[in-house]
């Protein structure tokens, strides 16, 4: 079973099939009112035939939605919430990055990058400053957050993976995340009147950015076609004005558009390109990654947050920053965020 994608995908390569370009998008932090919303993206090169809706079970059981604190046989891939709950070790959500790293590179140093590597730079640039985003030696993190490699897989485990991506067919190209922080949120809010277009409108126009990136920028290298998945923003199931407000100059056929999923196609910088936004879309696997990327971030941020706070109130216990315990949070930082002269939009996002 294993050889024949392989040899299918030669035989195509052989006869210039090109290959899609696939991007997967989630985010992680819509809810919370501390700390950022953060947004994850990872891209693939794939056959032009490959199901991405199935590809998940192309994978397994080299990849597998599942958590561990053992030595895992598989690589952790799956949606964010499945790996990792608040509370609870965030080892699993990381190892698997960790082993996509490597496979995006190969020639990669075998560790997670810092932050700073998957950050967006406006966002890097925004976040060092804010005072609890600022860098933080690994040491005073958590040690989960960026675990050994030759602790975490053994190698055969690495090389079956990669084996199993090599005969699907498909490439691992980058991972990328964004963090928009309180003031950034707020102010966006004001903008665009509320979280649910603040999220649509921040995704596309990354998606553009990306799109401009691989289909402009490295166009010597031919796509078949482009798919694009994305979880639900806000049970939105309508976007073909908010594509059109990012992409002015392209229109957007509409496909489906039901609470479960919505469907749209157009022709972006020459591209055929079909967008499907579904509900628990991060159940796909580059959508999967993106969530894992999103959260990962984020929980880099809060850590930094913690460490921040805990510094200037003595007993103050950490955050996840989510609604009920959130406002204990604020109650207990807000006399010392007056005192060092933060105003409460500086910390505290809008709902």
């Amino acid at each position: 079973m294993g050889g024949q994608p392989s040899e299918v995908n030669r035989a195509k390569k052989m006869q210039g099939t090109p290959d899609k370009l696939v991007i997967g998008i989630d985010e992680a932090g819509y809810g919370p009112n501390l700390g950022p919303l953060c947004i994850g993206a990872s891209l693939w090169k794939a056959p032009a035939e490959l199901d991405v809706a199935s590809l998940a079970h192309g994978l397994f059981p080299y990849f597998s939605p599942k958590s561990t604190d053992k030595l895992p046989t598989w690589i952790p891939l799956g949606d964010s919430k499945v790996l990792y709950r608040s509370g609870g070790s965030i080892k699993s959500l990381s190892a698997g990055l960790l082993a996509l790293e490597n496979f995006r590179n190969r020639s990669t140093p075998l560790k997670i990058p810092d932050l700073n590597g998957w950050l967006n730079l406006n966002d890097q640039r925004r976040l060092d400053n804010v005072p609890w985003f600022k860098l933080l030696p690994r040491s005073a993190l958590r040690d989960d957050l960026f675990p050994n490699f030759d602790e975490t897989f053994d190698r055969s485990t690495i090389a079956e993976a990669g084996n199993r991506l090599d005969e699907l067919g498909i490439q691992l190209i980058e991972v990328g995340s964004r963090a928009i922080e309180e003031a950034e949120f707020n102010r966006l809010v004001d903008l665009h009147g509320n979280k649910s277009n603040v999220l649509s409108l921040v995704t596309l126009d990354w998606t553009r950015c990306w799109l401009e990136k691989f289909l402009i920028e490295h166009a010597s290298t031919p796509y078949s076609h482009v798919e694009i998945y994305c979880d639900k923003h806000g049970g939105r199931s309508r976007y073909q004005s908010m594509l059109s407000h990012i992409f002015p100059e392209s229109w957007f056929t509409i496909e489906l558009e039901s609470s479960a999923c919505s469907r749209y196609s157009s022709q972006i910088f020459g591209a055929a390109t079909h967008w499907s936004f579904t509900a628990k879309g991060d159940s796909i696997v580059p959508a999967s990654v993106a969530s894992m990327a999103a959260k990962w971030t984020r929980e880099v941020l809060m850590d930094r947050l913690n460490h921040f706070w805990s510094e200037r109130v003595s007993t103050l216990r950490p955050t996840a920053g989510y609604p009920v315990d959130a406002k204990r949070f604020a109650g207990d930082i807000e006399p010392t965020a007056n005192k060092l002269g933060f105003e409460k939009s500086t910390w505290w996002r809008k709902v």
